[in-house]
Formats: C-alpha cells, sequence, structure tokens
C-alpha cells in the first residue's frame, strides 16, 4: 500500500510517503472482525435513526431557509440559527440531486458517523493492544452526546470526521517519514473545510496546530546538531511547510466567509429597502462596505453561547467541566473527569519519555484539546455549546484507552491473572449497552415538535383544500413533510392545526367556522380539527 522514497541526509534515512489504492484483504483478526461487526451494526442502527427521530428545530429551519433553497443561495446567506453553512451547502447539493429530504438533510452526518468509528479504530490500532481499540470505538460510541448528535442534520458530526483525519494525518509525523506535497494539499482541505463546515471548529484547529508545531520544534531543535542547518531539518522543514497550510486554509476560509458576509449584508440591505430593482451582485459592488458592514451585524447576533456558572475563574472552571463531562456521560461526570485528569498525567509523563516517538504527537494534540477550554476560560465568561465540541467524544475516548493501556501494562508486570486484562473491555461494553439503549434510544430532540410532527403524520392535510397552520414551527413542518405552503386564515379553513393551551385559553375568541368543525386527533399539545 505504501511506496517509500528514500533520501540520505547525513547518517539520517527520511521517507517521503506515497500512497498506492489497497488491494482487497480480509483481516483474520478476530478484533478486526468485531470491529466490522460492530460498525456495520451501528450504520444499520444510524440509518434508522436518521428517518426516525423527528427533526429539531435547528434542522427544519437550515432546510426551510437554506438547504431548500440551493447551494448558491447557502453558500451567499447567513443562518440566523447557527453557522453550519459548509454542511448547509453539501446538504443543498444532496437535495438538488432529488434525494429524500431526510436523506438529504442527515444522510452526510449518517455516512460520517459510520466514517467515525472506522477513523477511530484505525488510528487507536497504531497505538493500544489487548483489544484497547475496539473498547475506545466502543466508549465512543456509548457517549450520550455523540449518540444525540451523530445523525442530526447539521455539521457536529461531519467536524468529528474532519478531526480524525487530521489527527491521523499527522499521526504519521516522524523522524524517518514527512508529508509529500499531497499529503500538505489534503491538509489544507482538511482545515478549510472543517472551518467551513462548522465555525467553531477553530476551537481544535487551533491547539492542534499549536501542539503539532510545537513537537516539530522540539524534535527539531533536538537533532540540530545531526542534521546542520535549519534547511537539513526534516523537522524544522515540516513546521514551515504545516504552518504554510494553516495560513493558506485560513486565507481560503476567510475568502469564503467574506463572501457569505457580502451576501448576507446585501440581502439585509435589500429588505430594508432603498435598493430597490438591484440584484445583490449590484448591491455589494455599489456599496461592499455597507454590505460588509450589515452582514458583520447579523452574524455578531447568531453565535449560541452559555455562560458557565460562577463568579471566579475556577468556579466557572468546575461548572463547565463537570456540566460538559455530564453532557457525555450522564450520571458518571465524576468518574470521566477523574479519568480525563489521570490521562493528563500519563500523556505529561509520555511526553516527558518518549517525546521523539510520534505517539507523543498524538499526546500532546489531545493534551492541547483537553486543556484548551480552562485556557480560554481565563479570558471568557461565555463559550460555544457544548454541542459544538462533538469532536471531545473523540479526544476522551482516545484519554480513557491510554489510562486503560497503562493500566494493562502495570497490572502486566505485577502478574496479576489475565482476566484482570478484560474488565477495562467488559466496562466499556456494558457503558455502550447503557448509553445507546438507554433514554436517548427513542427520545425526540424536543418533544413539542416531536408532537406537531405526529399531529400531521396522523392526519394528512394534502386531503383537504384550505390547511391552515398557527405558528412558525408548524408552517416549518407542514412544508418539509408535503410541500404544503399553509395559510393562516383561520376562518376559511377546513384543515386546523391548533395548540391545545392557545385552544383552551378562554381569552382566545375562536371563529364560527373552528366551532363547526369537528376534532379530528389531538395529543399532549396540539388538537387537528377538519370538516
Amino acid at each position: 500500500m505504501i511506496k517509500k522514497e528514500k533520501k540520505s541526509d547525513r547518517g539520517m534515512v527520511i521517507s517521503r510517503i506515497h500512497y498506492k489504492p489497497p488491494h482487497l484483504h480480509i483481516s483474520e483478526d478476530p478484533q478486526d472482525i468485531a470491529v466490522v461487526l460492530v460498525v456495520l451494526a451501528m450504520s444499520l442502527y444510524y440509518f434508522w435513526r436518521m428517518f426516525y427521530i423527528t427533526p429539531s428545530y435547528e434542522e427544519i429551519h437550515d432546510y426551510f431557509y437554506f438547504i431548500g433553497k440551493g447551494p448558491i443561495y447557502t453558500a451567499t446567506n447567513w443562518s440566523a440559527e447557527g453557522n453550519h453553512i459548509g454542511y448547509n451547502f453539501l446538504a443543498s447539493l444532496l437535495n438538488l440531486m432529488g434525494l429524500p429530504k431526510f436523506a438529504a438533510m442527515r444522510g452526510i452526518s449518517c455516512i460520517a458517523a459510520s466514517a467515525n468509528l472506522i477513523l477511530l479504530y484505525r488510528l487507536s490500532k497504531r497505538y493500544f493492544t489487548h483489544w484497547i481499540a475496539f473498547a475506545t470505538i466502543v466508549t465512543y460510541s456509548g457517549f450520550e452526546l455523540v449518540n444525540v448528535l451523530n445523525i442530526q442534520g447539521r455539521g457536529y458530526t461531519l467536524s468529528v470526521t474532519l478531526f480524525l483525519l487530521s489527527v491521523y494525518l499527522f499521526s504519521r509525523l516522524t523522524l524517518t517519514e514527512s508529508f509529500s506535497n499531497i499529503q500538505y494539499i489534503y491538509l489544507v482541505i482538511i482545515f478549510v473545510c472543517a472551518l467551513y463546515i462548522c465555525l467553531w471548529n477553530v476551537n481544535w484547529i487551533i491547539p492542534m496546530c499549536v501542539a503539532v508545531l510545537f513537537y516539530l520544534l522540539v524534535n527539531g531543535l533536538r537533532t540540530r546538531r545531526v542534521s546542520g542547518t535549519v534547511g537539513n531539518n526534516i523537522y524544522f522543514k515540516q513546521l514551515f511547510n504545516i504552518l504554510i497550510c494553516e495560513v493558506v486554509a485560513f486565507f481560503i476560509a476567510i475568502v469564503l466567509y467574506t463572501i457569505n458576509i457580502l451576501g448576507s449584508g446585501a440581502s439585509k440591505l435589500l429588505s430594508d429597502g432603498g435598493f430597490e430593482g438591484l440584484s445583490r451582485i449590484q448591491i455589494v459592488s455599489k456599496d461592499p462596505v455597507r454590505a460588509f458592514l450589515e452582514g458583520i451585524g447579523i452574524i455578531k447576533n447568531s453565535f449560541g453561547m452559555i455562560r458557565p456558572e460562577g463568579s471566579t475563574y475556577f468556579m466557572r472552571w468546575y461548572h463547565f467541566i463537570y456540566d460538559f463531562s455530564e453532557s457525555f456521560t450522564p450520571g458518571f461526570a465524576y468518574v470521566l473527569m477523574l479519568i480525563c485528569f489521570v490521562s493528563i498525567f500519563v500523556m505529561i509523563a509520555g511526553c516527558i519519555l518518549y517525546f521523539e516517538e510520534s505517539r507523543t504527537c498524538i499526546r500532546l494534540i489531545i493534551l492541547g484539546q483537553m486543556l484548551w477550554m480552562p485556557f480560554l476560560l481565563i479570558f471568557f465568561k461565555e463559550v460555544p455549546s457544548y454541542e459544538s465540541y462533538m469532536f471531545m467524544g473523540a479526544i476522551m475516548a482516545i484519554a480513557v484507552s491510554f489510562v486503560i493501556n497503562n493500566f494493562i501494562f502495570t497490572i502486566k508486570r505485577l502478574n496479576i491473572p489475565h482476566i484482570a486484562y478484560w474488565l477495562p473491555l467488559i466496562t466499556s461494553i456494558v457503558y455502550f449497552f447503557m448509553g445507546v439503549f438507554g433514554k436517548t434510544f427513542f427520545a425526540p430532540y424536543d418533544k413539542e415538535i416531536d408532537e406537531t410532527y405526529q399531529a400531521l403524520i396522523m392526519v394528512d392535510p394534502r386531503e383537504y383544500d384550505e390547511p391552515v397552520v398557527t405558528d412558525t414551527m408548524q408552517e416549518y413542518l407542514i412544508d418539509f413533510l408535503y410541500d404544503i405552503e399553509a395559510s393562516d386564515d383561520i376562518d376559511n379553513a377546513d384543515y386546523l392545526l391548533i395548540r391545545r393551551d392557545t385552544y383552551n385559553d378562554a381569552g382566545v375568541a375562536l371563529s364560527d367556522n373552528v366551532k363547526s368543525m369537528h376534532r379530528s386527533y389531538e395529543n399532549g399539545s396540539y388538537i387537528i380539527f377538519t370538516k
């Protein structure tokens, strides 16, 4: 699969990696077979959830306003419900192909969810033995936040895929292996896609880059006597090349976001009046500064932030870490926190003792991700929502595996019976079943939206001439399910979806038309009247 081109450099052997398409090979490793079965089972599970779980408000909103309007509109308008421009752009392409709406909206996330298991296993198998790589993907799949977001039509799951691809790429940095030109191009593409898919991915790109550059810098200084000049040092070469890749990636992302900001600002100016008869391109050409400032104003008001509790840094840090851990492992937050703290010390010790190893680069990346948010809390009292940190599920799963790996080596030195080797694996499998088949198995993203969805499914509005809805979410859902543009003319309705509390409110005057209709369906939140 890999052809190496060797060069001699003052006693050092430097290999440039060239990839060839892999040949079909069926592994006989029991762990590989078990992983294949798990990935297949989880892929079917994700496919089922893709169609079964009702959409969230953010999914419906983005489909209604962006995905359904095509890729060009999506790329040049900012979503008021978040910053997943790149994901919406890809989903709009699938929508143009005529795929079912659920598949267009969630298909990319569904594929990415399965790909993440494969990438995480491939990465873990390079460093862990004794079925720990298998335990890594099982632990990752059992995290509640991961399980909830895996098939959501947002950029979170695809962001994890890009994160793991970049980690897998950086894991190849060693003294005897350097990136080929195509791999530097891959790195730029990964970073550009990550920034465009979800802007909050900057929270893993920056610490990752710092960790990798630190690894290359320290090893470059350690080997400078052997290599002589900076130009002959393989570590310094890679450091400069990767730094250039990062600058190029950020520049391309800035260009893409500038296009979106200008388009969003032009749309705002057009809706406010004063530019009648002009297209958005003409507005940008006529007054680019004003369009840009209007676009910046839209963006500044759309980021969802959370404020950790506490008046001091340490209280904010504690509440953030605890709540964050609880979102991944409800009821076991302190256990996860303890394991992560232990893993930090384990990886710091590994960095000190074996800094020249390629594994150290992974250790530094994990340490950088774990320490980044506590670092940000020093300067900011607000942080992005926990969903933006779904990639931390992979980080914490690998961190747990580092602890398990050291635990196994310890009990081997103490001559403890081999049955102890299987305890971590059994524990991870038990947790997996608790996480996947627990309360989130059938749970919708939002109960009220789910009841709206169920009501519209039970009584098909397509059979009526004048379907009427009474709020924005109902309008989104009826359009998403049936491509119906519902009316708000209650007096002429022959199909009415209304909230139960609104109907029961004595202060709301109901028209004679509504009083003449009969109830066709009702649930905890909604009532459907028909003629």
